[in-house]
């Protein structure tokens, strides 16, 4: 993903704030960590999905989530401001991106500029248009157009 403009590794603790703070959550209940998580990271998810539910519930382990906070900022790190090897891949790349990073009207995860500078490498590009990143998977629609771009690799 294309580092934000004005984003510093030293700003990353408080971009993901939200993320972080399922981290300091205990919950009762899968219900429970369900309400935190779309209320505070992916507005745009139905929390009546039970596939939602169920990843959830993967994450939910005693009570707390089962992420560390350490590796969620590396991986951040890395992906704003590690090297690019887009140009590396030597397979044939389909490329799907959502209209959104994070919630509705925010800025995409993926530019247009970073898309058309993509598209060439690519055998085909898919816009979702009303997802954000999270979205782009797990939704019902997000998930129809992943499918539908994994199909068309291996059918």
């Amino acid at each position: 993903m294309p580092t934000p403009p004005g984003l510093t590794p030293e700003a990353l603790p408080a971009v993901f704030a939200d993320r972080l703070a399922r981290l300091d959550q205990r919950g009762d209940s899968v219900q429970q960590y369900l309400d935190f998580f779309v209320a505070n990271t992916t507005p745009l998810l139905d929390p009546a999905d039970p596939l939602l539910r169920d990843y959830l519930a993967h994450d939910l382990r005693d009570g707390l989530v089962q992420l560390s906070a350490s590796n969620l900022l590396d991986d951040a790190q890395d992906v704003y401001f590690g090297d690019n090897h887009w140009e590396q891949v030597a397979v044939p790349i389909r490329f799907l991106h959502a209209e959104w990073g994070a919630g509705p009207g925010r800025p995409p995860g993926y530019p247009t500029e970073s898309v058309e500078q993509f598209r060439p490498a690519t055998v085909r590009t898919v816009f979702v248009e009303g997802v954000d990143h999270a979205g782009s998977i797990m939704t019902e629609k997000g998930a129809r157009a992943t499918a539908q771009l994994l199909a068309g690799a291996v059918g």
